[in-house]
């Protein structure tokens, strides 16, 4: 049974290594919900058909059944215990796709390495992460949800300094349900490290969202 736990621990260590906190402008800490198996399933599903976004920008809500599909599109079917869990930090999973691979192995090269990851951006994206990918879906740019520099630093997962940790907070001038961040190695463009799509986290002006990504090498 132990050793049975501790691969359980492991397995969650590697695939839910993004944490999201989220506050409102008092510092109050804000309820955020951890998508589980069933969610990511029912997003996907949904996602790959529908998106709640229109060309503009602008969520979809002209009528009964447009409300349905951008909600379920955004949120898949919040049930905690069953489809996932709530609480005060919301943890995803990481995908790195093939460009953020060529760019780990650069770091290692002997010379022309690329620049290091050292941003943090956020988006509206409703597509999921595929190992194709070199941006996020749609990028925020105003509102205090613009690409910003992180702070990165070693911790330990399983030995010490085995793991890099990119910090950034976020505080938000206007409202947005962001589904996607990532994270670049430049302060616009660049180069693609690591994407993630989950259901909604919605902010609005005031509220600061800290996302703490760990990226382990054990």
């Amino acid at each position: 049974m132990k050793n049975l736990l501790r691969s359980v621990r492991a397995k969650v260590e590697i695939e839910d290594n993004v944490e999201y906190e989220l506050r409102d402008a008092s510092g109050n800490r804000k309820l955020l919900f951890s998508d589980g198996s069933l969610n990511k399933l029912l997003l996907r599903a949904v996602r790959s058909v529908y998106n709640p976004y229109t060309a503009e920008g602008f969520l979809k809500r002209s009528n009964v059944l447009e409300n349905l599909l951008t909600d379920l599109s955004l949120y898949g079917v919040r049930i905690g215990g069953v489809t996932g869990s709530w609480g005060y930090t919301a943890l995803s999973a990481n995908l790195v796709p093939t460009v953020g691979k060529a760019l780990a192995a650069g770091r290692h090269g002997a010379s022309g390495a690329p620049a290091a990851v050292g941003w943090t951006a956020i988006g509206l994206g409703a597509v999921a992460a595929a190992a194709g990918d070199t941006a996020l879906g749609s990028e925020i740019a105003s509102g205090g949800g613009t690409r910003a520099a992180n702070t990165p630093s070693l911790v330990t997962t399983n030995v010490t300094n085995d793991t890099a940790q990119y910090v950034n907070t976020f505080t938000f001038s206007a409202g947005f349900a962001i589904t996607e961040a990532g994270l670049f190695n430049a302060s616009s463009a660049g180069t693609l490290a690591a994407r993630q799509v989950f259901s909604a986290i919605n902010v609005v002006s005031g509220d600061t969202l800290q996302i703490t990504w760990k990226v382990s090498f054990a």
